[in-house]
């Protein structure tokens, strides 16, 4: 919610490209980097941890609770992920404790992507962004 909430005052209050507007881009990515660090733990338990027998309901509201759960899983994972990925920029601060590195500052794209497929950081960065912002911002909020 943090994320949304600072997307959205930067975007409708700030002037673009500002100091001010930089500072609450960097609020977003740290809220978005603390969702994807919390969720990760979650996922590990999930997957260790066998789950217990349903209880007796017709069989639709078991699907219609895996969808949706399946479905919360993915955004939570997705959103933060392509986020990360479609960094062109600067490293993040993470509160102070560390800094995560862009996707492009990893090295993983140029040994993986830029010399075995041949496509520059631009290229790859159109269809991550547009998942990130069109999709997982507009559609699914």
């Amino acid at each position: 919610m943090g994320a949304y909430a600072s997307y959205y005052y930067g975007h409708w209050f700030l002037e673009y490209q500002s100091q001010e507007y930089f500072s609450n881009l960097r609020i977003h990515t740290m809220c978005g980097t603390t969702v994807l660090l919390l969720f990760l733990p979650r996922l590990i338990w999930k997957i260790i941890n066998p789950e217990p027998h349903p209880d007796p309901a017709p069989r639709w509201q078991h699907l219609a609770a895996k969808a949706s759960h399946f479905a919360l899983y993915f955004v939570l994972i997705a959103a933060p992920l392509s986020g990360w990925l479609g960094t062109g920029g600067r490293q993040v601060n993470f509160f102070g404790l560390f800094s995560v590195p862009t996707f492009r500052g990893t090295g993983f794209f140029d040994s993986n992507f830029a010399i075995e497929r041949g496509i520059t950081f631009q290229e790859f960065e159109i269809p991550v962004d547009f998942f990130h912002k069109q999709i997982m911002g507009e559609w699914v909020v």
